[in-house]
């Protein structure tokens, strides 16, 4: 928990500075874009995979595991933002 802690608040850090050379950041709670997405509340990660698969079905070899739910995950919240900032 601590070292997450630590990531997060040099994240943080980062992300501020690199507002300061005219980069805007904004934080989105995954509540936020998921819903956007159409993801349930409360569902298991298998939904976010399978919803990533339907959007890239070109990358199928690179979200075939169930494991691969955090890749799945990283890839929808970059569609809803292209979605959102566009």
């Amino acid at each position: 928990t601590f070292k997450t802690g630590m990531m997060y608040g040099q994240l943080v850090v980062l992300l501020y500075f690199g507002q300061e050379q005219g980069d805007v950041v904004d934080l989105v709670s995954p509540v936020t874009w998921k819903k956007a997405m159409g993801i349930p509340s409360k569902s298991d990660k298998e939904v976010s995979r399978q919803l990533a698969l339907q959007l890239f079905p070109e990358l199928k070899s690179s979200l075939s595991r169930k494991k691969d739910h955090g890749r799945a995950e990283a890839l929808l919240l970059a569609e809803w933002t292209r979605r959102t900032y566009e």
